[in-house]
């Protein structure tokens, strides 16, 4: 998680200097970056998630409630990090869509710019 908000503040800055198309460019790749590893982190939560359900039921098999009970516990608290990945997602793959818009209006402009000059 602490990657994905890096990955954004970073975005942020690059996005606002002078050569705007090498730094669009610079933070979508950083931005796919962000979301590759939050992607990363995710399948790790999820196997996690997994072992964890696998481990509540021998314990609960074996009678041994409260080790059951921990197990879901931390389930849970896992659940809640892979909300948070996702909402972070979210946030990454607008960022990068807004700056992929960015990057064909700046083209699209330049073009026009270009017809412009060549006709007077």
């Amino acid at each position: 998680m602490h990657v994905g908000v890096h990955k954004l503040a970073v975005s942020n800055s690059a996005s606002s200097g002078g050569n705007s198309g090498s730094n669009t460019t610079a933070a979508i790749a950083k931005l796919r970056d962000a979301s590759e590893t939050l992607e990363k982190r995710e399948e790790h939560l999820i196997r996690k998630i997994d072992m964890e359900i696998k481990q509540a039921r021998t314990f609960n098999a074996a009678g041994k409630k409260r080790e059951a009970l921990t197990c879901i516990k931390r389930k849970k608290m896992y659940e809640k990090q892979l909300e948070q990945i996702s909402g972070a997602k979210m946030t990454l793959e607008t960022q990068r869509l807004a700056l992929e818009n960015v990057n064909i209006n700046r083209e699209t402009l330049e073009v026009n710019l270009q017809h412009a000059w060549r006709q007077s």
